[in-house]
């Protein structure tokens, strides 16, 4: 045991070493960042890490331990050096975005990197709040241990941290999850926004919350049991709304540590969707002739008159 414990304190040694090595290198923002992490131990000595962790903010990185033991110290500074340089290099890069303190944030799309997923918990700060897809492509994974609540319906569940979490969770309607009263309506109630993860509308559901209130025929209710909903069987089209947000100056882009992000507040996103879905419903299906949804889909438009609304204008 104690040859155990003896082995824990020189990587620990080595590893805080590292962090006073890179921060001679380090931009001032990075720098910052070193000078206030701290290299933490399990209190498990045959635990295989160390964490790196941040004790003022959201940045914290696991290490190898038989990495750090094998390895010349320079180069666990040189790792340290880079992870807080993107870190740094993230945080900038949402801000600039228009990512705020206290912001409520719809997280989607699959292309997500662990250091973009940090900073931004780190440029909402505590009294911000992120929400998830558990649905689609999600990046949850980057975020497991920070999720402090899921809920919605079962088909369309959702993960949420932060102060807002159990408000946009709560009692999830069960006609369609993702329209009124649900998570992406609810976050639109509090002037949220929508951080696209490889700047795809693909994976954006907030289009579906437009189509919702649009009353376009391919998204519907339908019975399965008394109650149930469909989504769309293709959101390959969702990306032709993309050059629309940019001319309107709705979507910012950006890229971060080798993720290109799009970001916009939900509620001109929905406006402008609803608009567009209301004037020509078939106008986010996709183009390709073997895509037997969207064939169907421009059918039903051309024979159908919308769904109805629900609830009238002031539930929207």
């Amino acid at each position: 045991m104690a040859g155990g414990r003896r082995r824990v304190t020189e990587e620990w040694s080595k590893a805080h070493r590292a962090l006073r090595l890179a921060a001679v290198d380090a931009d001032e923002a990075a720098a910052a960042l070193l000078e206030r992490v701290v290299v933490v131990e399990s209190l498990d000595a045959r635990s295989p890490v160390l964490w790196v962790h941040d004790p003022e903010g959201s940045a914290q990185l696991k290490v190898e331990r038989e990495w750090i033991g094998r390895v010349p110290e320079e180069a666990v500074a040189d790792m340290l050096l880079r992870w807080a340089g993107e870190w740094a290099a993230a945080t900038q890069v949402l801000a600039g975005l228009g990512i705020r303190p206290a912001d409520t944030v719809l997280v989607t799309g699959g292309a997500l990197t662990e250091a973009v997923a940090d900073a931004l918990r780190g440029v909402v700060g505590p009294e911000g709040t992120l929400l998830v897809p558990l649905f689609w492509e999600s990046p949850a994974g980057l975020f497991a241990g920070h999720l402090e609540r899921r809920g919605g319906h079962p088909c369309a569940l959702f993960a949420a941290a932060g102060p807002r979490a159990d408000f946009l969770l709560r009692d999830a309607p069960r006609g369609f999850p993702l329209g009124v009263g649900g998570p992406l309506d609810r976050l639109h109630q509090v002037d949220g926004a929508v951080l696209l993860a490889g700047g795809d509308h693909r994976a954006n559901p907030a289009i579906l919350l437009a189509a919702h209130w649009a009353g376009v025929p391919w998204l519907g209710a339908m019975a399965t049991g008394g109650e149930g909903w469909t989504l769309p069987g293709c959101t390959a089209g969702f990306g032709k709304i993309a050059p629309v947000l940019r001319q309107a100056r709705i979507q910012r882009e950006a890229e971060a540590v080798g993720a290109m992000l799009a970001f916009m507040r939900i509620r001109p996103l929905a406006s402008l969707a609803t608009e567009m879905l209301r004037a020509l419903p078939d106008c986010l299906l996709c183009d390709d002739p073997a895509c037997r949804f969207c064939a169907d889909s421009r059918r039903r438009c051309a024979s159908e008159a919308p769904l109805p609304r629900r609830g009238g204008d002031a539930d929207w």
